[in-house]
């Protein structure tokens, strides 16, 4: 009886030992597609955060002669390896902003090299690009005052950010992307009156859109 206990136990072992390694396997496969997914949708997020345009779409897959589709995440597999390894999700975005720095052909415009070190919580750096490629430019655009605005409230000096803020407006008074950073930098001010513009300001963009 021992002896047959043994062979019948050991078999009924290798094979709860199989399932167990098949569910593994499995479960393995669905974290890794999950985790696919969740690349591709970010590496687009991190395409339109750069440019600055939730509007923007990219293509970033290829196709063979076959007709096989490879999503990015096989497409780029060392950035997806380098990606999965990252649990900050900010930190995943600026190891993505660095692969979109290297790809793109044509530099983007000054505003958007701003915004871009700016949410990469590199405002020191954007700093030194307005010192080294705008510091001569007499009369700033509106998306560039905004993000001068951005780069100094970032920098914790709300003083300097609300003065450029403030010429965006007298200037743009229309253009809702200088009105949600007047009325957000506002809105850190210590004076009343301030803040209430502020919500004045933010309710006219969204009743607007």
């Amino acid at each position: 009886m021992g002896l047959f206990s043994s062979l019948f136990g050991n078999k009924k072992n290798k094979s709860e030992q199989t399932a167990e390694t098949k569910l593994q396997q499995e479960e393995q496969v669905k974290a890794l597609t999950e985790a696919g997914k969740k690349f591709d949708l970010e590496i687009t997020e991190a395409f339109q955060r750069y440019y600055s345009d939730p509007t923007l779409t990219v293509e970033i897959e290829i196709k063979d002669d076959k007709g096989n589709i490879y999503p990015p995440h096989m497409v780029y597999e060392e950035l997806f390896a380098e990606w999965a390894g990252i649990r900050s999700k900010w930190d995943r975005m600026s190891l993505l902003y660095k692969f979109w720095d290297q790809s793109q052909p044509q530099r983007p415009e000054h505003w958007q090299v701003l915004e871009r070190y700016t949410k990469d919580r590199y405002p020191k750096i954007a700093l030194r690009y307005l010192e080294e490629f705008l510091k001569d430019k007499v009369e700033f655009e509106a998306r560039e005052l905004v993000a001068i605005s951005k780069m100094y409230r970032s920098l914790i000096q709300n003083d300097t950010a609300q003065r450029y803020i403030k010429e965006a407006y007298r200037r743009f008074p229309d253009q809702d992307p200088v009105k949600v950073e007047y009325a957000t930098v506002l809105h850190l001010s210590e004076n009343h009156d301030e803040r209430e513009n502020a919500h004045k300001i933010f309710r006219e963009v969204l009743e607007k859109n």
